[in-house]
């Protein structure tokens, strides 16, 4: 009996020093096996579970009660989660054609973007650069904006419609819309690669507007000219900080291989080092995490998908789970803009998230009225 006491008392202090995640998950574990005892005891006590399947063989019951309680207690334990992730899948194409409709939006805030840079528009939501960034993340109650138009929701399931799969890729990624800068340099083949929106190109073939990025950054450059002027006076002002105490040496990154290669050779055997440099390979191998990712998507799917020839099978998977996908939210942009038409014929609109008003706004706005009074000039945005 005190050995049974002592074994205990050793066990609740050896969990103790475990560290805090593996002792949650062992008192879990103890917790859920409770449980299941618990109903296992109830199935075997009450005959009235026994008689309810009294026309089966005896020797099956014992494996009827085992794997009973251990379904129920996961279920009760699980359920919630796997019910939310239900429902969640079939909102997923809905949710995804509510999203994808506001693309239209974010085109043409790009656009207006070009046309005001090139001071061609204005607009009194729009002071400074940083502000195209807080539309960007607003964009469904950007105020200076026409409402989306039936030829654009046509549009826009013309593009779809004709939208290549990429292979390895989802497709529906969702850029950085209002890059101005970026796509900028791309078009001046400053930059390699192509980082515009398919949905951009698409839309500007249709409505000509791929002169747009034609137009000169007169308001850029402008905000430069009082950027420079304003950090150049405060490097000239600054007094000269103390240098800091700076630990100069080299980051240990705990997983880089190589970098442990030297420090396992000296203080482990041959063993240790083929075991850990094996796992090590193991671990880290994300090439196949993409792939394996598809599959289990692709799994779910409980309904038949066209798959095209390919050389790689697995591309042909990947490709035939991406047009299945585009086909979902092609059913759904219909539906999502009635809603949408709906919404503006009640005058309900969007909220706006303030959680997301830029503080580089504010400070772009300050640097450049300080810069303007330095430069003799009035303390305003009017420039």
């Amino acid at each position: 009996m005190d050995d049974d006491k002592n074994k205990k008392a050793d066990d609740e202090q050896a969990k103790e020093e475990l560290p805090k995640y593996n002792s949650d998950r062992i008192k879990s574990e103890e917790e859920e096996g409770r449980a299941i005892l618990s109903v296992e005891k109830e199935l075997r006590s009450d005959p009235k579970y026994r008689e309810y399947f009294k026309d089966y063989k005896d020797s099956s019951w014992e494996s009827f009660v085992t794997h009973y309680a251990f379904t129920k207690v996961n279920a009760l334990k699980y359920g919630v989660m796997y019910l939310k992730q239900k429902e969640e899948a079939e909102l997923k194409y809905f949710n995804m054609a509510e999203e994808n409709i506001w693309d239209i939006q974010q085109k043409k805030l790009f656009n207006f973007q070009c046309l005001w840079r090139a001071e061609k528009v204005t607009s009194e939501h729009v002071e400074v650069i940083p502000d195209f960034y807080y539309w960007n993340h607003n964009i469904k109650c950007c105020p200076f904006l026409e409402p989306i138009s039936d030829e654009e929701i046509e549009m826009y399931k013309n593009f779809l419609e004709t939208l290549d799969v990429e292979d390895y890729d989802s497709v529906f990624n969702y850029p950085d819309w209002q890059d101005y800068e970026g796509y900028k340099e791309e078009h001046g083949g400053e930059v390699e690669g192509i980082t515009y929106p398919e949905w951009y190109s698409y839309y500007d073939m249709r409505m000509g507007t791929s002169a747009l990025m034609l137009l000169p950054d007169i308001r850029g450059e402008k905000e430069d000219y009082y950027l420079d002027i304003y950090h150049n006076h405060r490097r000239a002002t600054e007094q000269q900080l103390a240098p800091l105490n700076i630990d100069r040496r080299k980051y240990l990154n705990t997983y880089d291989f190589d970098l442990m290669k030297g420090f396992i050779e000296k203080f482990e055997d041959s063993k240790v080092y083929r075991y850990m440099e094996v796992y090590s390979k193991r671990i880290w191998d994300d090439s196949n995490i993409d792939f394996e990712f598809f599959i289990h998507k692709i799994n779910d799917i409980k309904e038949y998908i066209p798959i095209e020839a390919h050389y790689d099978w697995r591309i042909a998977l990947v490709r035939a789970y991406n047009n299945y996908e585009k086909g979902k939210v092609l059913e759904q942009i219909d539906v999502v803009y009635r809603d949408y038409k709906d919404r503006l014929s009640m005058g309900i609109g969007y909220p706006e998230d303030n959680s997301y008003r830029l503080d580089t706004s504010d400070v772009r706005k300050k640097h450049l009225i300080e810069a303007r009074v330095l430069n003799g000039e009035p303390p305003d945005l009017n420039f």
